[in-house]
């Protein structure tokens, strides 16, 4: 061979297109897209599927205990504020209105009525401390905020023009109908949703995700999850959480319901509450983590459930066994589902597997006693390189990097971390933008297998932390001249030197997320 050594393929042909067989998308989500073959935005889609099934509008589209919303007072709701966004909106600063709103009444019209308006939606947590909400206004320089009654004392200190959304504010704006030809200036890579996430710099980052990458992901569950008109979706996420748009968007573009659960005193969710919610209102679809479906499966599932997830963490096949055999045929017959798989906010929803009988969960283990991660199941491909950006073989381990529609589109304001994560120009995929993860994998029989990090972002009960922001806190301590925090048995560890202060978990409390506060100091 004529090439230098580091030229030289260390990957043969036929593993190269082994590989590269297992990588592939499997969807090109054809029904999403326009004439032109350009993903339409989400609330196109909405509008369209309402036109096309005229009865839809009568029907729930979100609920929760304490209120129902139709499509048309969705859409009609929608529409006031998208109408109001447009007229109040500093557009000479930026296009970011921040969402500071739990999961109740008005959250789905504002939304929804921000993306119809062409603004960017920047949700906040009510439970965040008010130093993070502050900080996140002011990073994406947003003028304008859209609360609810209660979490609108959350917004205080910020410059922004606050606005609550109730019953008087559609009083005040009635009458208002989103013109479609407004929708149709929205264009796919226009950025929807800002989504605020724990960074390595010691404050939040703001992963920037266009109309192209909520539609691809939306459809993509749609179609894999089998969401349909007589779906009712669980959501008791964080509106600052990718799985968040899954429950709540897959329902109102095919005719189902999303119902939010109810907000309570803080972001922790008790799997009694949530049992007992998931009955009274028939969920057939829902989301968990391990330990939490673990919870819930000791007592039996609710019967209404037929398409249950488990992710964010490994998933033991034991779990895996003793679930689905609970789970209820759906509505038409068709046999229950469990699913599995890979994702992530920069990358989308990229592996699945779906367990329909035993012999699906035997043929989805690993080489331990934990599901792998399965193969691409929508529109992205996904491939694992090496240090060089080169593919790797069947065993080896490289970095899962993806391609595809669902792809984040960079960090708000953070060119280096944005040049270090998002290709312009990968190879591997043809020459098309990729997504470095950041997570280590390898294939196993033709089964994706996650074995690590490259970075120090960890997963703690299912939540996103990066390691980094946690000690640059702890470390913000006057008293505190040193630390290291570190994951043992899926609990944040801070290490501290010269002693640990006596107020220093209430010095944390009031800047980081509940979920990124060490669980011990030592």
């Amino acid at each position: 061979i004529n090439a230098e050594v580091w030229q030289v393929p260390i990957i043969s042909p036929t593993a190269l297109e082994r590989v590269s067989t297992w990588g592939s998308a499997p969807l090109d989500l054809a029904a999403a897209r326009d004439a032109s073959g350009q993903f339409l935005p989400m609330p196109c889609l909405i509008s369209m599927a309402l036109q096309q099934d005229a009865p839809r509008k009568h029907r729930m589209a979100v609920q929760s205990d304490s209120f129902q919303t139709s499509y048309e007072e969705l859409i009609a709701r929608a529409a006031a504020v998208s109408n109001f966004v447009t007229q109040h909106a500093d557009t000479k600063r930026s296009r970011a209105v921040v969402l500071c709103m739990g999961r109740g009444e008005a959250m789905a019209p504002a939304f929804l009525g921000i993306l119809s308006a062409g603004f960017h939606v920047v949700p906040v947590d009510i439970h965040w401390p008010q130093e993070r909400i502050s900080q996140v206004a002011a990073e994406c320089d947003a003028t304008l905020a859209l609360a609810e009654p209660d979490s609108l004392k959350l917004l205080t200190g910020t410059s922004m023009r606050a606005f609550v959304v109730d019953n008087s504010f559609y009083e005040q704006m009635k009458g208002c109908v989103q013109a479609e030809s407004e929708l149709a200036k929205i264009s796919g890579d226009q950025t929807a949703v800002i989504l605020f996430t724990s960074g390595s710099t010691g404050k939040p980052k703001g992963i920037l995700m266009s109309h192209t990458y909520l539609t691809s992901l939306v459809m993509g569950i749609v179609a894999q999850k089998r969401i349909d008109s007589s779906s009712k979706t669980l959501c008791f996420h964080s509106p600052t959480w990718m799985p968040f748009l899954d429950y709540l968007f897959a329902p109102l573009v095919a005719g189902g319901c999303c119902l939010f659960f109810p907000e309570n005193d803080s972001h922790v969710v008790k799997p009694t509450d949530l049992d007992a919610f998931v009955r009274r209102h028939g969920a057939t679809h829902a989301g968990f983590v391990p330990a939490m479906l673990d919870i819930l499966a000791e007592e039996g599932l609710a019967p209404s459930l037929s398409d249950v997830g488990v992710g964010g963490a490994a998933v033991p096949v034991a779990l895996c066994q003793r679930v689905l055999p609970m789970l209820s045929a759906r509505a038409d017959g068709s046999a229950p589902t469990l699913y599995t798989g890979y994702s992530g906010t920069e990358v989308g929803d990229v592996t699945q597997i779906r367990m329909r009988t035993a012999q699906d969960i035997i043929s989805g283990v690993g080489h331990s006693d934990f599901m792998t991660a399965g193969r691409p199941h929508t529109g992205q491909s996904m491939t694992l390189l090496d240090a060089g950006f080169n593919p790797v073989g069947p065993g080896a381990i490289g970095e899962i990097t993806v391609g595809g529609p669902g792809l984040a589109s960079g960090y708000l304001n953070l060119p280096e971390k944005t040049a270090e994560i998002f290709l312009p120009s990968c190879a591997a995929f043809g020459g098309a933008v990729a997504v470095r993860s950041g997570d280590l994998g390898r294939w196993y029989n033709g089964q994706l297998v996650l074995v690590g990090r490259r970075d120090t972002m960890v997963k703690v009960r299912g939540a996103r932390v990066e390691l980094g922001e946690v000690e640059g806190t702890v470390g913000g301590h006057p008293a505190v001249q040193a630390c290291i925090v570190t994951v043992i048995d899926d609990r944040l560890v801070a290490y501290v030197s010269p002693a640990v202060p006596a107020d220093l978990r209430d010095y944390c409390k009031a800047r980081l997320v509940t979920y990124m506060v060490p669980h011990v100091f030592e």
